[in-house]
């Protein structure tokens, strides 16, 4: 039990007392992943690493922007570290940004080079998540790599051997058996690797193949023809609200993407749910609002379920203070107007 409740407190440690790093030097060129890739990335060191004995080189690996990059050896251990350490109960980080380009690789050092025969090692996740930070903490600081690193009493790890557990533990814990499990793997087993014959020579990468994208819904929102977007408020509310209103208030939506529904909120209270990507339409009259500030939410419901909203505030001013709205007291002046003056009586 005592053993259990050690895993258990370790497990925690990795995957919520890991904090977020950033780099000394971030320039305007630093580069972002998606998750996914990186994870691809992951999978493809594992095969790789299998089917050669030896840690590649070179990668080449779309970037968030969808364009193709290849990186070296070691952009790839800060890419898979840094993915590692900011790791949370809610997954693996949905992109991960290259904030060390020019990371050198460690220096050639044969004694930590497996052995002839080397067979392969058990590694505690918790232990190798707290080695993860404290490595990637190395390389932000010198801005190279450490040559290998003591994890137990007795194991000393080269850095290629560190990579391709990183590589094993990624590619472990994001299989869809674990994912539905809900918990990290209490242990990995690494196969022995050789180091790359240079760390960062970035000459015939090894092609990672592209995750799959996901298409994220897109609304055009408008309200009396402002686009709520344009004004700050999409996703936050308190950057300034629309208008003030008086009157009747128009919104028009049209979306993009996998939308199957798209639902209206006023104040947390439903107005309407319309089917598909649009256009939609619908009006409101201020005078049924009080004078203030008030939140709308547009939600698109994309084919999978999956929210995506757009919350904005907008003013209404309807001049109440008199007891009348201006559209009222309109009213009564023409009704007022319609009625014949009266004649005296004879």
């Amino acid at each position: 039990m005592g053993m259990v409740n050690t895993m258990r407190n370790a497990l925690t440690l990795l995957l919520v007392s890991l904090v977020l790093f950033t780099s000394r030097t971030v320039s305007a060129q630093d580069t972002g992943f998606l998750g996914a890739d990186v994870i691809q990335l992951a999978r493809t060191i594992t095969t790789e690493c299998k089917r050669t004995g030896q840690l590649p080189s070179a990668y080449s690996l779309q970037m968030v922007n969808g364009g193709v990059m290849a990186i070296s050896a070691a952009n790839a251990f800060e890419l898979l570290f840094r993915g590692i350490v900011n790791w949370n109960r809610d997954g693996f980080p949905q992109t991960v940004d290259l904030l060390i380009p020019d990371l050198l690789g460690p220096s050639p050092n044969p004694r930590f080079e497996p052995s002839p025969g080397a067979q392969p090692k058990a590694m505690v996740v918790s232990e190798f998540g707290y080695a993860a930070k404290q490595l990637l903490m190395y390389a932000q600081d010198k801005r190279k790599l450490l040559s290998s690193m003591k994890l137990s009493q007795y194991n000393d790890y080269a850095t290629a051997q560190l990579v391709l557990a990183a590589a094993t533990l990624i590619t472990a814990a994001t299989t869809e058996e674990q994912i539905k499990k809900g918990t990290m793997p209490e242990s990995i087993v690494v196969p022995p690797v050789r180091s790359p014959q240079s760390w960062n020579n970035i000459q015939n990468p090894v092609i990672v193949p592209a995750a799959k994208r996901r298409i994220i819904p897109r609304l055009l929102v408008t309200l009396n023809g402002i686009n709520v977007e344009d004004s700050g408020g999409v996703g936050l509310i308190g950057k300034g609200s629309l208008g003030p209103f008086c009157g009747t208030l128009r919104l028009y939506i049209t979306g993009q993407g996998p939308i199957a529904k798209v639902r209206i909120l006023l104040d947390s209270a439903e107005l309407k749910i319309f089917e598909g990507i649009g256009p939609h339409q619908m009006e409101i009259s201020s005078p049924l609002l009080q004078d203030g500030a008030h939140t709308a939410s547009v939600t698109a419901i994309d084919d999978e379920g999956s929210p995506h909203a757009y919350v904005f505030s907008f003013m209404v001013k309807n001049g109440r203070n008199s007891g009348f709205t201006p559209i009222e007291r309109m009213i009564e002046d023409i009704e007022v107007d319609a009625i014949p003056a009266s004649t005296p009586n004879k």
